[in-house]
């Protein structure tokens, strides 16, 4: 019998952009473990392939139809997948159809109605996916097809019966993951590695939180269980012996940390480094309040390690989504003690360490004036890089569900996801697909166009302090004048109005940009997508915080205007010497892109600034510098980067789209577009 496994993406432009600059697409670890595990109970009985790709698993559909089909459902492809399965409806009516994964509302009503309304689609594997989907391969190799009826003894699937009955029945008693063979070391992930995909690691499985914006823990119900340690050095060691040429590596677990073993777990990738020189990152989630074993495993696998990309190496994660006890308390979630953090903060810095955390805004209860003092403590406690996101409905998670929508009224409107559409072929013609995200866009506290203010903040937090274009600065406001920079991001929204033309016309393009592409449904905003020219445009498109976030890089007036426009905020305060010194820096620093384009090397700049300046400019390089000497900075860039640089530009079409093109170069390159720079003493 065949089946065919898919944990799809779409490919038809260039993915996420902040790993690789190109496709950062991941081994389909989830299907694997399910092909394994099948593979391991039904032998030769079966027949499995895995697919990554539309294209490939729809002509291997209308060449070699399959039994059966499995498809992990996700936000970023369960329209692709539902597409899919209509056509195989229509097309190949015998083939059974199953989706699982957790984009999934999970009351017993609501899975109903997910079923009646998707009726192409035979069967939801809910939960775990290794067991259930076993039981259907068994009942279809027993039965001939998937009968339906209401005495098939099935576990965690749901499915209507033949007269519309819904079917579900629960077992939450999970099998230990030891009795899971492992797709790695079967080799079952091979061709996705050799294709240079992300491998993808579990050492547990399951998340023990209640995260009421999340569905990590939906499938384990809340329980984490172990694998077998030997397992896991082996597969880490496959990998490493087999494809020695990756450079990243990601370890799925929603905690890792949370358990003492993780630290000689880090110790055995740190052992794999250190003979593997081309495995430059390692990713992983780390334990949401835990910190006991936390600082060893960021000595162990971070310490020491830098780059001038966002992806660093050397950074680890403490993401705190919030810092409002209330605002903890209506999401579910619970933080170490802000007094810890400083502290734990301090200890990595201390150790060379740097430190990023995730935040979101517009969450339950929230007002415009809370997001502003999150983000302020944010910069207290000294983030490395403060990842401020707009909070997203997922379907599965407690917020999305009507109740909580309701109680909170929030508001949302829905938004093409980046990357995630394309047009793909079949035996019977094209078959499109769009997906969406869901931003709350407005709460009983926090209005529409408060929200819209705050997205010009994040902007400019994005391109500031996380790029470091006007670190520094910030960096010295804070420590000389006990002034937050929220301060001057705010700030930057009111000052620019009247007297910074470009600077001004930048923010009414940025809100332009946001009201048109929110849309009241997906079915509004596809029949927008879908027309011919919009369609044609999406091969470009870019996110409205990346695009301008580009764009600040890379245009030098209203760059220019940023600086002017700052120190127009700034001069009635605390302007000094060493203010303006840090102003006429930054300007400076700035790449003439379009000049090296165009055929120009990119002019290589110095200026003197008295050792004060310096400290700032250079961070933590500058303890030996003394603040009454003046320094000469030389800013250049080699012949290889600018030609590495102009080949990237070229590489993504900039003659075409040169703000698409910088935009993924920012993504994995960003050094490419900052000036090297030298002291000379």
């Amino acid at each position: 019998m065949k089946v065919y496994l898919s944990d799809l993406v779409h490919n038809m432009v260039p993915g996420g952009n902040i790993l690789t600059g190109k496709h950062s697409f991941v081994v389909p670890l989830n299907i694997a473990c399910i092909a394994a595990y099948s593979k391991q109970i039904f032998n030769n009985d079966i027949e499995i392939k895995l697919f990554k790709y539309p294209n490939d698993l729809l002509s291997e559909i209308d060449n070699n139809t399959p039994n059966i089909i499995g498809m992990s459902n996700y936000a970023w492809n369960s329209d692709l997948n539902f597409q899919i399965c209509k056509y195989v409806k229509d097309h190949y009516k015998n083939v059974t159809v199953v989706i699982g994964g957790p984009s999934i509302r999970t009351l017993p009503s609501e899975i109903e109605n997910f079923l009646k309304n998707h009726q192409y689609i035979d069967a939801y594997a809910m939960f775990e996916g290794e067991q259930p989907f076993a039981d259907i391969i068994r009942h279809v190799l027993e039965c001939g097809s998937f009968l339906k009826n209401e005495k098939s003894n099935l576990e965690n699937v749901a499915y209507l019966t033949k007269d519309g009955q819904f079917k579900l029945s629960l077992n939450t008693n999970f099998q230990s993951l030891g009795k899971y063979n492992s797709p790695y070391l079967n080799g079952m992930l091979d061709t996705f590695l050799s294709q240079e995909l992300i491998p993808l690691f579990e050492t547990n499985r399951g998340c023990p939180y209640n995260c009421i914006y999340c569905t990590w823990g939906i499938a384990s119900l809340k329980k984490v269980r172990q694998f077998p340690i030997d397992r896991i050095y082996a597969e880490f060691d496959y990998v490493a012996k087999n494809f020695p040429h990756l450079p990243i590596w990601i370890l799925a677990d929603a905690n890792f940390g949370i358990f003492p073993r993780d630290v000689e777990i880090a110790r055995k990738i740190h052992e794999i480094q250190t003979q593997n020189l081309s495995l430059k990152k390692i990713i992983s989630y780390d334990a949401k309040n835990k910190t006991k074993y936390l600082r060893e495993i960021g000595n162990i696998l971070r310490a020491g390690k830098s780059d001038n990309d966002l992806s660093k190496t050397n950074m680890i994660c403490r993401a705190v989504q919030h810092l409002s006890p209330k605002i903890l308390k209506n999401i579910k979630r619970h933080n170490i003690p802000l007094k810890d953090l400083d502290s734990e903060i301090k200890w990595y810095h201390h150790n060379g360490i740097e430190v990023r955390t995730d935040i979101l805004y517009a969450l339950s209860g929230e007002s415009l004036k809370e997001a502003i003092e999150a983000l302020k403590m944010c910069f207290k406690l000294k983030f490395d890089l403060i990842n401020e996101t707009q909070t997203l409905m997922l379907p599965g998670s407690e917020l999305e569900t009507s109740e909580y929508r309701q109680k909170y009224g929030l508001k949302t409107k829905y938004m093409i996801r980046q990357g995630a559409y394309g047009e793909y072929t079949t035996k019977y013609g094209i078959l499109r697909a769009m997906e969406f995200d869901e931003p709350i866009t407005s709460t009983s506290t926090f209005s529409e166009s408060e929200i819209l203010c705050f997205h010009l903040i994040q902007i400019f937090l994005f391109y500031s302090w996380n790029h470091k274009q006007l670190i520094h600065l910030f960096n010295y406001v804070m420590n000389e004048y006990d002034k937050n920079p929220v301060y001057i991001l705010d700030g930057i929204m009111h000052t620019c109005k009247t007297k910074f033309p470009l600077l001004s016309e930048l923010l009414n393009e940025i809100n332009r940009d946001f009201n048109s592409i929110l849309f009241d449904s997906p079915d509004e905003m596809r029949r927008f997508y879908y027309d011919k020219q919009n369609w044609s445009n999406l091969l470009k498109y870019i996110r409205v915080e990346l695009k301008y976030n580009a764009i600040l890089f890379t245009n030098i007036p209203i760059h220019n205007e940023l600086c002017d426009c700052i120190e127009q905020l700034m001069v009635n305060e605390f302007s000094d010497s060493i203010l303006k010194e840090l102003l006429l820096y930054t300007k400076m620093n700035i790449m003439d892109v379009e000049a090296l384009m165009n055929g120009f090397k990119v002019i290589e700049k110095s200026l003197i600034l008295s050792g004060k300046a310096v400290k700032y400019i250079i961070g933590k390089e500058t303890q030996d510098f003394k603040a009454d000497l003046n320094y000469e900075i030389k800013l250049y860039k080699s012949e290889n980067d600018q030609s590495h640089l102009k080949d990237l530009l070229i590489n993504f079409g900039y003659s075409q789209n040169p703000i698409y093109a910088i935009e993924r170069v920012l993504g994995g390159h960003t050094s490419l577009l900052i000036y090297d720079r030298s002291i000379i003493i």
